[in-house]
């Protein structure tokens, strides 16, 4: 991947992570294609651009209100042309509620490029969390 490449990747990045800390659940889909697939650290499962917007809204106005988060790519491969596999961390910090404190993520994420930049078109958070019966 070149440098171009990676430097709009870490614009969808950045993006999110504005979107999100502004509380702002279509503007944070708008990172998404419009067939995308999302999957939470909960493992639900929503299609779409719209319902990605609805369910980050939702979030935001609840369990994650006023909550600030950071996204950063820290890997990404091209799988073809104007496809790229990336992985990209996130430190969430909660003030309170149900899941106050910081919870880092690992997402998955395929990009596709259209003529205007990239999009996700796939993305599946996973919370970072020591496994049980595993060595530190």
């Amino acid at each position: 991947m070149d440098a171009e490449g990676r430097a709009g990747l870490d614009r969808v990045a950045k993006s999110l992570t504005d979107a999100w800390n502004a509380g702002d659940g279509v503007a944070f889909a708008r990172c998404f294609t419009t067939d995308a697939d999302f999957v939470n650290i909960f493992a639900l499962h929503v299609v779409g651009r719209e319902a990605v917007a609805k369910q980050h809204q939702f979030i935001f106005d609840s369990i994650y209100r006023g909550s600030r988060n950071a996204f950063s790519v820290l890997k990404a491969r091209a799988l073809a042309e104007a496809v790229v596999l990336a992985h990209i961390a996130a430190d969430l910090r909660v003030p309170d509620g149900p899941l106050a404190g910081e919870i880092k993520t690992l997402a998955s994420a395929v990009f596709v490029r259209d003529d205007v930049g990239w999009l996700i078109a796939s993305f599946h958070n996973t919370r970072e969390q020591q496994p049980t019966g595993t060595p530190d």
